[in-house]
């Protein structure tokens, strides 16, 4: 970049000059603060064997780690490579930047803080409903109990969900409050769970969680899908939770090589 800014390129100079400013790179050791943590609550959400009675501990531990360093900045990567950056040592320091701490106490209160708090509302609303998704880990066999354990395995999560999936629910549609009605019995769908999970204890106790979603949903497996009714309408919700975004992630990919990489 130097190279070319000494050659009059207008734009790096440009770039040079606003990577300089000590609010860009307090900004870019921000979201390295930030970033990191919540790619960890990312990575979790879209493994292939996802375990679902895991996801609120990851939630609350990333909020968690997200509040303290809202309130303990000194444990921050932003805080500890001030001195490194901006030493007279280092590449920026050399340029005789001066950052006072009336800047970098502005800096904490008006952008820090407020940002990462805004990153811990957004995650708290978007995952408010965490106790449901922990709720459909009884469909995982790696969760089965002893034989002798396997008479209360599962009642209060599959109560869980048919206090959520069988009444009906207010929900906003272009504008409009409708009121979307249940198509899950609820006195059903615990009896159907009682039956169920004796059968992924006998039958599928070796499998993975996808393979027994599978079982529930395929309508051509006549002795399970049409036995289950209600639980295999649980299981379609389910089977749609881990979306992963790796195809999303590689269509950018490929666009940025057909844009910047391919040979011209």
């Amino acid at each position: 970049m130097m190279r070319q800014v000494t050659q009059n390129h207008v734009h790096m100079h440009g770039i040079a000059i606003l990577l300089t400013k000590y609010k860009t790179v307090a900004c870019i050791y921000m979201l390295c603060d930030v970033l990191h943590t919540v790619a960890a609550l990312q990575a979790s959400l879209q493994a292939k064997d996802i375990n679902l009675a895991s996801v609120p501990a990851n939630v609350e531990s990333t909020t968690k780690r997200l509040m303290e360093l809202k309130k303990n900045v000194s444990t921050s990567t932003w805080f500890k490579n001030h001195s490194l950056v901006f030493s007279n040592d280092a590449q920026l320091g050399a340029k005789n930047i001066v950052v006072t701490e009336e800047e970098k106490n502005l800096f904490l209160h008006k952008v820090y803080r407020p940002w990462v708090q805004s990153v811990v509302d957004n995650i708290s609303r978007r995952m408010e409903s965490t106790y449901l998704i922990s709720a459909m880990s009884i469909f995982d066999p790696r969760h089965l109990p002893t034989e002798d354990k396997l008479a209360n395995y599962g009642i209060e999560k599959i109560r869980n969900l048919i206090n959520f999936y069988s009444v009906a629910q207010r929900i906003q549609f272009q504008g409009e409050i409708c009121i979307s009605q249940p198509d899950i019995n609820a006195e059903d769908l615990e009896s159907e769970w009682k039956l169920f999970r004796r059968v992924i204890f006998v039958r599928y106790k070796d499998s993975t969680l996808q393979q027994v979603l599978s079982k529930l949903i395929d309508s051509g497996n006549s002795d399970i899908a049409t036995a289950f009714p209600n639980l295999a309408k649980v299981a379609a919700i389910v089977n749609v939770l881990p979306v992963k975004k790796a195809t999303v992630n590689r269509s950018f990919s490929t666009m940025k090589l057909i844009k910047t990489r391919a040979p011209q």
